[in-house]
């Protein structure tokens, strides 16, 4: 697909290597093992409804995009991972949105399996969990920009920097 670029070694190990040790990245099914990664400062972590509602994921893929063009400088590729899947990277400034069923949703939406799209400089992603059903967001400039627009999806927050809220 133009604008994307699958993700070779030794950058692929290099990525995966920063999932899993610096994101602290542990996969599993049981509830006694999650959040499935170490959620960095600063972040949010959203539990999603499930199942979702059509119009609301279209909505997230919309606000999504936006934002991540918002957070990153034309010409820098971001990451769009998907466990056990060929991994790729974009620049959201070089096309319009795709359609929702091309790899773009890859890294973005707990479809199934594990979803991370990380920024060039691993500063800011998101970390999406098919099996608690969360997305965590983090970063302050991914999260300053959901904040002004949050998606629907984003109603209920269950965690902050990797702690539990009652919010």
């Amino acid at each position: 697909m133009s604008g994307w670029r699958k993700l070779e070694e030794p950058e692929y190990t290099h990525i995966w290597d920063y999932v899993y040790d610096g994101l602290g990245f542990h996969p599993s099914t049981a509830f006694s093992h999650w959040p499935g990664f170490r959620e960095p400062t600063p972040s949010v972590t959203f539990k999603l409804s499930s199942p979702s509602v059509p119009e609301e994921e279209e909505e997230f893929y919309e606000v999504m995009w936006e934002a991540l063009k918002s957070c990153s400088p034309p010409g820098k590729e971001i990451y769009s991972l998907d466990w056990h899947h060929e991994c790729f990277t974009y620049d959201p400034h070089a096309f319009p949105p795709p359609p929702q069923e091309l790899q773009f949703t890859r890294g973005l939406y707990p479809n199934g399996d594990y979803g991370i799209t990380l920024s060039h400089d691993l500063n800011w992603g998101v970390l999406g969990h098919p099996w608690e059903f969360t997305i965590c967001i983090f970063g302050q400039p991914l999260l300053n920009v959901i904040e002004k627009n949050p998606p629907k999806l984003f109603r209920h927050i269950i965690r902050r920097d990797g702690w539990g809220t009652t919010s």
